[in-house]
């Protein structure tokens, strides 16, 4: 099996009160308390509250605490059936199923992701079914089908083009350009990952450029192109230390270890494994590696 610096860009269904996005790091608390406050506040519209609460489970808990993210989804369920917020209700769903996937429990992400699916096509709602679709074929990419990973990418990639979402566009993209990889397809995936980088270039979206270049790297070493490929780690490197990802650090440093030890530079490449491992053994947050994208 070939092997990936990075696991399958996951989407959460983040919605219009995002108060949680327009703040750095040192003021995550702040946002997670406000995104509360308006769920609490019962003179704000319902709708209003369901999606703070959204935003609020998805980025206080879900990649770091999966199990109480599924438990208080399960309360917003509660407040929205009684509300009749069918959107609200498909949200929650896809937080329940992006639980299950980081808990390891594939079963169950598949038939959180279906009921999303299914609620977001019954009020057409599209980014909802993109992102759907998208969670989907990472549950079926764990499981190692690569033929449902990819038809589910593929619709994706089509809802999200219908409704120009370059962000869910270039999602789709990477995870189809993963699975080509993983079927020895070089050029079919490098050709995927440009395309989700020409999407990203000149965004603020550095998260998902940096992962990217490390996608495109990647190919670079099996192709062989180490001057390439080094440039290309080079510079996700350098994004991922701007915005201080230390999963991402840790996962470009083990792709030049990689390159290095393609080239026979054993020195070079167990300097970079070993500094690789010091980041991974210092990180706080594991599903950080899996949750690139939000």
């Amino acid at each position: 099996m070939r092997a990936l610096s990075h696991l399958p860009v996951l989407l959460a269904l983040l919605t219009s009160v995002d108060i949680a996005a327009q703040t750095g790091p040192p003021d995550q608390q702040v946002a997670l308390d406000s995104l509360y406050a308006i769920w609490q506040e019962e003179s704000q519209p319902d709708s209003i509250r369901a999606d703070a609460y959204v935003n609020y489970i998805t980025r206080g808990f879900l990649s770091n605490d999966p199990d109480s993210a599924f438990s208080l989804a399960e309360q917003l369920i509660a407040f929205v059936q009684e509300k009749k917020y069918i959107k609200g209700k498909a949200q929650a769903y896809s937080i329940q199923g992006t639980s299950s996937y980081l808990r390891g429990d594939y079963s169950q992400a598949l038939e959180y992701g279906e009921r999303c699916l299914q609620l977001s096509k019954k009020i057409g709602y599209k980014e909802g079914i993109s992102n759907s679709l998208n969670n989907i074929g990472a549950t079926y990419r764990s499981q190692s089908n690569y033929s449902q990973a990819l038809d589910y990418y593929q619709q994706s990639l089509m809802i999200a083009k219908g409704v120009g979402d370059n962000g869910r566009m270039s999602a789709a993209l990477n995870n189809i350009g993963d699975i080509y990889f993983f079927q020895g397809s070089n050029s079919e995936a490098l050709d995927y990952y440009r395309h989700s980088l020409a999407l990203l270039e000149g965004t603020e979206a550095k998260n998902e450029i940096a992962r990217t270049l490390l996608c495109i790297g990647d190919i670079g070493v099996f192709q062989g192109s180490y001057p390439e490929a080094l440039n290309s780690y080079e510079r996700s490197l350098k994004i991922y230390e701007e915005i201080k990802n230390e999963a991402g650090i840790a996962s470009i440093l083990n792709g030049i270890g990689n390159l290095y030890k393609a080239q026979g530079n054993y020195a070079q490449a167990l300097d970079y494994c070993l500094r690789s491992v010091k980041r991974y053994e210092g990180l706080t947050d594991k599903a950080e590696i899996v949750y690139p994208l939000f």
